[in-house]
């Protein structure tokens, strides 16, 4: 059974249920069950946010995303347009949705065709650039908390749910991020001077 057989899948008592409990109406219960059916988009950031981060952004941007059809779209509440979103699902991307069968929505039509030439060449190049530690496979939620906590270089953070890592992997790449941020105490957002240092200061 493939992905898109298992988002087809109905269970009646957990419909029942969970309707229920969260006390919604049939509207509501539908509008719910079509976003838990829907598959996440494809997402990814570039590491860290330095030059070679923004230059590899725009690489993409100007190399790439020219030859597709449906666009990829950068997430925007990532810094400097480092976080990005591709409105189909991970499954299909690797050829393992059939044809037709893709997300509902505003993609399905690049999601109900096969896999073109040029989605092969995307695909083939995230997975080049992510194991080359260029880039970080994350989901878009995950990129959020590190954001949130405003980390800086000169912090000592502890991370309590370091599992798979991508969260503290965006955390010591703040920590040893260059001097970009404007601060008032140069002593206290000094940059740390590797990785390696910033390891120092992460306890996950």
């Amino acid at each position: 059974m493939g992905a898109s057989d298992l988002r087809g899948v109905t269970n009646d008592a957990f419909s029942a249920y969970y309707k229920q409990q969260l006390g919604l109406t049939d509207q509501e219960w539908s509008a719910l069950e079509a976003c838990l059916r829907s598959p996440l988009p494809v997402t990814w950031r570039f590491s860290g946010n330095d030059e070679r981060a923004i230059s590899l952004r725009a690489s993409m941007e100007q190399s790439l995303l020219p030859l597709l059809n449906e666009q990829p779209t950068s997430l925007p509440w990532y810094p400097d347009r480092l976080g990005w979103q591709f409105g189909v699902s991970r499954a299909w991307l690797r050829g393992k949705d059939r044809p037709g069968e893709g997300p509902e929505g505003p993609e399905a039509a690049a999601a109900a065709a096969p896999r073109s030439t040029s989605i092969k060449a995307f695909h083939a190049w995230l997975l080049r650039e992510s194991s080359l530690g260029n880039l970080q496979r994350q989901e878009a939620v995950s990129m959020v908390p590190p954001l949130l906590l405003d980390v800086r270089p000169g912090m000592a953070v502890l991370d309590m749910c370091a599992s798979p890592g991508s969260k503290a992997q965006q955390i010591l790449e703040m920590l040893a991020a260059p001097a970009r941020i404007a601060n008032t105490d140069a002593a206290a957002r000094a940059p740390v001077r590797s990785l390696d240092e910033a390891r120092g200061l992460l306890a996950a």
